[in-house]
């Protein structure tokens, strides 16, 4: 207690003055940016390794930093974490929800010891608060662990992650570098992505994009950070050569096709607005059809297929939006448009020609930013197809034989 009390005394003539001054900024202005999960260790001071200042963040912490699922709870028996979910992302508007895991973490070393059932008998967890902690809500990633592990420990593991439908594909550690327990660690935080997205009052806005969910790891031994990257399926260091390329990943859901979206309102569409704002007016006499033709479609239920002219007007093209339901209803939107520049393209005389004679040929890509995942529209099979290797000869196939 002394080195606390002496260092109350030391805050007192030093940092007070311009702490009280950053606090009546975030009283009047307050826009914190993230809730941020970690593990109560006391080498994790989250706030020194992101440069974070007062108001920029809500911090949760735990023994080893689990969201617990929706599940466990019944009627008022929740835990904090779901509360600080709310607090964070319902009230406070909050987008970013960051999970941070660590190595060498005492939890994770404990958990993994769970394994054994004698360790984690009933009798043994009812005399140990942390055992019975983690045995409750951390036991489905010590379970998707140990089948990873006895596998070989080299096979990508799936997660859900905003939604029931979106997957995140993983590779734990495959350089092989760190200990068994960290390697858990890696999955038990990848893990806490679905347990967020398990609570009802998340839902809408996970689907709809406007809430997002991150994964860190910080390694004590070297004190580098790592961001998981759903495009390089893997944790990758934040360094000098990475941050740009992470940056793009998280930043980079399509923000025309967001605005185009917010254009189906008369008034954000009117003239007045899109004279202050050119990307508006741009959409507006550009992407429009596009916007039209979503928006009839949606309304209708959005279940039928669309059709749009592709080479020539009497070349059509059917296509199926997102069946599986997968995706936020600002990409179904950049689907549409990406579909229909297809006629855009063929509007132009000087190619008339050549896409008639079938010289030339037009094709539709769709990237999807969250999981690196690139899509090919199948004139065959009616709408967007993952390029992988289970259809990547079926659409080298399809694309010969239809412009040979």
């Amino acid at each position: 207690m002394e080195k606390i009390l002496r260092g109350i005394m030391r805050y007192r003539s030093t940092t007070r003055e311009q702490m009280v001054k950053e606090f009546q900024k975030v009283r009047d202005n307050p826009h914190p940016k993230a809730v941020f999960f970690t593990c109560m260790d006391s080498r994790m001071i989250p706030t020194r390794f992101t440069e974070t200042h007062v108001g920029d963040m809500f911090v949760v912490r735990n023994a080893g930093n689990l969201i617990p699922h929706a599940h466990n709870f019944q009627d008022e028996y929740f835990t904090c974490e779901p509360a600080g979910l709310e607090l964070g992302c319902v009230v406070n508007d909050i987008r970013h929800i960051v999970i941070c895991g660590h190595s060498d973490c005492k939890a994770m070393n404990l958990l993994y010891q769970l394994r054994d059932p004698e360790f984690a008998s009933l009798d043994n967890r009812r005399i140990s608060p942390l055992r019975a902690w983690l045995y409750s809500h951390a036991n489905s990633s010590l379970t998707t662990f140990l089948k990873w592990h006895e596998a070989g420990g080299k096979d990508p593991l799936i997660f859900s992650s905003e939604t029931s439908l979106r997957k995140v594909v993983a590779y734990i550690d495959p350089e092989n570098q760190f200990a068994i327990e960290d390697k858990l660690s890696q999955v038990n935080t990848l893990q806490q992505m679905a347990n967020i997205a398990s609570y009802g009052f998340l839902k809408k806005r996970l689907e709809t994009h406007d809430l997002h969910i991150h994964a860190l790891w910080f390694d004590i031994y070297t004190g580098d950070i790592y961001f998981f990257s759903r495009a390089a399926k893997r944790f990758l260091p934040v360094d000098e050569e990475t941050v740009e390329k992470l940056l793009g990943e998280v930043q980079s859901d399509c923000k025309a096709m967001n605005l185009l979206y917010q254009l189906r309102d008369p008034e954000f569409a009117s003239l007045d607005n899109r004279r202050i704002s050119p990307l508006r007016a741009w959409l507006y006499s550009h992407a429009n059809s596009s916007l039209t033709t979503f928006l009839k479609w949606h309304e209708a239920g959005g279940k039928d297929p669309l059709i749009f002219s592709s080479e020539t007007s009497l070349r059509k093209v059917v296509a199926y939006i997102d069946p599986e339901n997968q995706f936020a209803i600002e990409d179904k939107l950049s689907q549409v448009n990406t579909l229909q520049q297809m006629a855009n393209i063929a509007s132009y005389g000087f190619l008339k020609k050549r896409l008639e004679t079938h010289d030339l040929h037009i094709h539709a890509l769709w990237f999807d930013i969250y999981t690196g995942d690139i899509y090919f529209f199948s004139r065959a099979a009616k709408r967007f197809l993952p390029v992988d290797e289970e259809t990547v000869e079926k659409l080298l196939g399809e694309v010969q034989r239809y412009y040979s």
